[in-house]
């Protein structure tokens, strides 16, 4: 069976030289086959709405699940390497913008798994690895973003680097939820006119 077995399919969008792959649409569902074994970074969790929010607020996996759920807010997961200059043009970017700071810090439960990490989760009464993560969101390359509903369902989940303008798109997107009513590529040349 494929990844998703909600409601979205990914789609690929070309956003300016750099194609934007998978984001969400309305639709069916791919089929994929994890080929990955990485792995998950933690730090405290906040959510204050400040202007300049600072840093991104990461999140262990599992106190996350939790945390969305308490707050019905989806998580952002960022599969991530240390290594990998896409990750770190991503942190330098996207995550240094004020914007996308509050948006992460605000609207999601930011979590950050990095390739190596030998961290182990209880989830559902189940100990699970960052390898077992790795493969369970079929991540193949870096980074790759995934978004989760609240209660800890897939919506979607973007390869690759995404520049900063569609980035903060694409988290305006999931968190107002407009996947329900909207592809990406609209919502976006809408978001772009604000």
């Amino acid at each position: 069976m494929g990844y998703f077995r909600t409601r979205f399919h990914l789609t690929t969008l070309a956003l300016s030289s750099l194609a934007l792959g998978a984001l969400f649409a309305p639709g069916a569902t791919p089929a994929a086959t994890p080929t990955a074994t990485p792995s998950i970074q933690h730090a405290a969790a906040t959510s204050t709405k400040t202007k300049a929010q600072g840093p991104i607020q990461w999140v262990p996996y599992d106190q996350a699940l939790a945390q969305a759920k308490a707050s019905k807010r989806p998580l952002y997961l960022q599969f991530h390497a240390n290594w990998c200059p896409y990750c770190k043009k991503l942190e330098k970017e996207s995550y240094s913008r004020a914007a996308v700071q509050k948006l992460l810090n605000t609207q999601f439960i930011p979590v950050r798994l990095t390739e190596g990490d030998k961290s182990r989760f209880k989830v559902a009464g189940e100990t699970v690895t960052v390898n077992d993560l790795f493969a369970k969101y079929q991540v193949t390359g870096f980074p790759t973003l995934v978004f989760l509903s609240a209660d800890g369902q897939p919506l979607g989940k973007t390869p690759g680097y995404v520049e900063p303008q569609p980035f903060e798109a694409l988290l305006s997107f999931v968190a107002s939820e407009s996947y329900n009513t909207t592809t990406f590529a609209e919502y976006q040349q809408q978001y772009k006119q604000k």
